[in-house]
């Protein structure tokens, strides 16, 4: 069971490590993925660390994120070597679990994830997934329906959040992570089941 204690010094952690901007984010991360942990019966403390930590690998650059999956034998495909910041997932779930002795799986998928997703994520995964995307202090056009239907629907929320995704980077050029496309393609099924 995590206490209120270890939130407190994960907290500590977390925002000597990510400039201040990062550190609002993750905690609004946090806040959001506590409601969502309520709302579909999750264990709110085990989620919030999760989104609390999720980011705790973001602050190195694209040099030190390569060192980084170097000096630790960590391996990454050609879509993270291409866009090396979708690496801090792999990264900070490393890192967590070295600086505190973190061995939940779940939580570190969560955090392994959180960027471009899988298919066959647990609620805990897409929670911390779908909270990154639409934490308070996100604001781009359509975030407010996102919110309303990540509340009413976890996975179609998902699913809009992913096809969002799929226009801003191909209008901007750039390819999106099959993981992404798998997910979509899982919970559409799903859907339609």
């Amino acid at each position: 069971m995590i206490n209120d204690i270890y939130f407190d010094s994960y907290k500590e952690a977390l925002k000597k490590r990510v400039k201040q901007s990062r550190y609002v984010h993750s905690i609004g991360v946090m806040q959001v993925s506590i409601d969502l942990a309520k709302k579909y019966g999750l264990d709110e403390k085990r989620v919030g660390l999760a989104a609390l930590l999720h980011d705790y690998g973001k602050a190195l650059s694209d040099e030190q994120l390569n060192e980084y999956l170097i000096l630790n034998g960590l391996q990454i495909d050609e879509y993270i070597r291409k866009d090396m910041q979708l690496a801090h997932g792999i990264i900070g779930a490393d890192m967590v679990t070295k600086d505190f002795c973190i061995s939940d799986q779940e939580i570190l998928d969560s955090i392994r994830y959180h960027t471009y997703g899988r298919s066959g994520m647990s609620m805990m995964e897409k929670i911390i997934y779908i909270a990154d995307y639409i934490e308070p202090s996100r604001s781009y056009e359509g975030v407010e329906q996102l919110r309303k239907t990540v509340y009413e629907d976890l996975d179609r929320g998902i699913i809009l959040s992913i096809e969002n995704t799929v226009k801003y980077l191909e209008g901007r050029g750039f390819s999106i992570h099959p993981n992404s496309i798998l997910l979509r393609n899982e919970l559409l099924s799903n859907l339609m089941g």
